[in-house]
């Protein structure tokens, strides 16, 4: 990371979307590695944060290039990341649900499919001069409903999930 950020952007040798795809990758070989690990029975590896910690630090590093296409139109680099956070919100969800339970990580995953959804919905609704409007406060009850139908999507997903088979929660 500090050759990224204080050597390779300011060169121009790469672009911050590409260093926060690089760190989501670092985060992700890590939950992949800690994953085999605890396949090969290493039994100190098998504690909720060893899972959670890379996963939300990937989910963090590949939201935030993802979003920012969302809002800039960041051209391919752009799409590939957003292609990347899609992957790896769908890897997540089909790994802690199928493979090997846990609602914590499931959690997370619809987590920042929610946030990634509520950045779409304030693309799509809110124009361009949306600041400089008399009718400003439509938009924001407008806003707020559509993040609440968000967010409770997500919370019937997870519902679902949580009564529909026998996911191992961490407390």
């Amino acid at each position: 990371q500090f050759y990224g950020d204080r050597i390779a952007v300011p060169t121009g040798r790469i672009g911050w979307m590409t260093l926060m795809m690089l760190q989501a990758a670092n985060a992700t070989a890590a939950l992949l590695l800690r994953e085999a690990g605890v396949a090969a029975g290493w039994s100190w590896l098998d504690r909720a944060w060893t899972r959670l910690l890379p996963l939300a630090a990937a989910l963090a590093w590949a939201f935030v290039p993802a979003v920012l296409h969302v809002f800039d139109g960041a051209g391919p680099e752009g799409w590939a990341a957003t292609a990347v956070f899609l992957a790896l919100i769908g890897g997540s969800l089909i790994m802690y649900i199928r493979h090997g339970p846990d609602f914590a990580a499931v959690a997370l995953a619809t987590l920042a499919a929610c946030l990634y959804a509520c950045a779409l919905v304030v693309r799509v609704i809110v124009p361009e001069n949306f600041w400089r409007l008399d009718y400003a406060p439509v938009f924001f009850v407008l806003l707020a409903v559509c993040i609440m139908a968000v967010f409770a999507g997500g919370v019937i997903f997870l519902r679902r999930i949580w009564h529909g088979r026998a996911i191992r929660a961490h407390g």
